[in-house]
């Protein structure tokens, strides 16, 4: 879940999105970062209506613990409304946890 919109008028014009993804981790010698790739579907929300991506990405994560990690994700979601093109570029900063 998140949520996203421009800075302009982001109370007016912000939108929800729910985001289903698949995740590959790649094997690396450093234990600390393990880099992934990520693809799925977006479901982008609002007041007026709502709109269907198509996402991938790559992130990062930093387990500074055995349980506790730090997340960093770039994600590219294309769709389109009305025979318009949508993009939308995030940035998404967490914590994971196993």
């Amino acid at each position: 879940m998140g949520i996203a919109g421009p800075k302009e008028n982001f109370g007016d014009e912000y939108v929800g999105t729910f985001s289903p993804n698949a995740y590959y981790q790649f094997n690396t010698s450093n234990e600390k970062m393990k880099p992934f790739l990520t693809g799925g579907y977006t479901r982008a929300f609002g007041r007026d209506s709502g709109v269907n991506f198509g996402n991938y990405g790559v992130g990062l994560t930093y387990w500074s613990t055995d349980r506790l990690g730090l997340l960093t994700e770039f994600r590219h979601h294309i769709g389109s409304k009305e025979g318009v093109r949508l993009q939308l570029w995030t940035i998404r900063f967490g914590l994971a946890f196993k």
